[in-house]
């Protein structure tokens, strides 16, 4: 926790290359559910291909997440990246493993997360069909799996809009988000 509150605050303004992004996302089921959360990122180069990450997340429901840790650019494509740190459930320890490629039109990024209340996972691949606009596949544990695309609202934010069928609960999800970026 406090090593990721240190990158949160100070490597950011010591490394170059920092990006820092915020995005709102809500949910809707079928089932009648809604939930609503916030998810905020830092990242940044520290040297040539070694850098950080820190990522927090807090949901409506009350759970709240802050991990990071070091990450490493394997190819100019391809970073990976590995974090811990807490989470509010059971006052547990929270890990995570990640993955970006990038490799224009293509993008692709997921995250894979274990923790008390057991894992998670959240991956989006995308196909850049113009310089707006997205389209492509979303897996997301508990909101589940369908087409997710997204729309540049201009250099900063982009608005994006799932529709997900849960396979484990056998409930339908329209999730959509905004993410705004920084830097």
């Amino acid at each position: 926790m406090v090593f990721s509150v240190f990158l949160l605050l100070f490597l950011p303004f010591s490394s170059s290359a920092a990006d820092f992004w915020l995005e709102g996302q809500a949910t809707q089921s079928n089932a009648g559910k809604g939930v609503s959360q916030v998810n905020a990122g830092i990242s940044g180069n520290i040297a040539h291909n070694i850098g950080y990450f820190v990522f927090a997340q807090a949901y409506t429901d009350g759970y709240k997440q802050i991990y990071g840790g070091p990450t490493i650019k394997l190819f100019p494509w391809l970073e990976l990246g590995v974090g811990i740190g807490r989470e509010s459930v059971d006052n547990g320890f929270r890990r995570a493993v990640y993955f970006s490629i990038t490799n224009s039109p293509f993008s692709a990024s997921g995250v894979f997360e274990t923790g008390a209340p057991g894992h998670w996972h959240k991956v989006v691949a995308i196909y850049s069909v113009t310089e707006k606009v997205g389209l492509g596949l979303m897996r997301q544990r508990y909101l589940g799996f369908g087409p997710r695309a997204e729309y540049a609202l201009g250099k900063s934010d982009t608005l994006w809009v799932g529709v997900l069928r849960d396979s484990e609960t056998d409930t339908k999800n329209l999730a959509v988000g905004l993410i705004h970026n920084f830097f």
